[in-house]
């Protein structure tokens, strides 16, 4: 197995530092005990950016750098398998799956734990690329995002479904709920509000019902 090369070698022979910034950093490194990374410190210094510095870790992880996620192709079904709690904690998450296997987005790929963690929350092999901490907070806030507005939708369409069929007088039907086709978008706010509750990790889901709308507060 071939020893992993350091990341200050990386990037002196990149010409993202000099010799004597990488010493200098260095000795902060050894002074401060608190085991910072040495990248850390670099960027910290201004001696390299964030851009540098993931292009080095791609080098010395194998793991390609990718300079912009495209939201549009990510997978939704493998967002709803993720807890938003989860991506955000980790600054991780799912882009797509090709045969069998996902690709995840991280921007620490040194830590390990989280890219196992998906894979076990996934069920399937998970390969990573490396991404901007900045690009995958928004792709994670946009994506999950996405989901919460899907109730607001159907909410929304009921209404104006509403106005045109008087369909959802639901206090003068007594029929099962499932067994009405015309009810469907009803079954499936339940689902969303249910779903986003255990996405959201919370313990109760308050309904306080009013003349003419109702308030859903959840509970962590």
């Amino acid at each position: 197995m071939a020893k992993r090369r350091k990341i200050g070698e990386i990037l002196v022979d990149n010409g993202d530092c000099t010799p004597v910034q990488l010493e200098e950093c260095l000795r902060i490194q050894q002074e401060s005990g608190a085991g910072r990374r040495i990248g850390e410190i670099l960027m910290d210094k201004e001696y390299i950016t964030e851009e540098q510095l993931l292009t080095a870790l791609s080098v010395q992880t194998g793991m390609p750098f990718i300079d912009k996620i495209d939201e549009e192709t990510m997978d939704r079904e493998l967002l709803e398998q993720v807890p938003f709690t989860f991506a955000r904690k980790n600054n991780i998450i799912p882009l797509y799956s090709d045969n069998g296997i996902v690709t995840v987005a991280v921007a620490d790929p040194l830590n390990m734990q989280p890219l196992d963690d998906i894979g076990l929350l996934l069920n399937k092999e998970v390969v990573a690329v490396i991404s901007r901490e900045d690009d995958i907070a928004a792709a994670i806030n946009r994506g999950y995002h996405q989901d919460s507005r899907a109730a607001e939708k159907i909410v929304e369409d009921m209404v104006e479904d509403e106005r045109s069929r008087d369909v959802y007088h639901i206090e003068e039907q007594t029929e099962d709920l499932l067994e009405m086709s015309e009810k469907a978008p009803i079954i499936k706010l339940v689902n969303i509000v249910i779903f986003q509750a255990i996405k959201e990790r919370e313990s109760d889901i308050h309904i306080e019902i009013y003349e003419k709308d109702l308030k859903i507060r959840f509970r962590i």
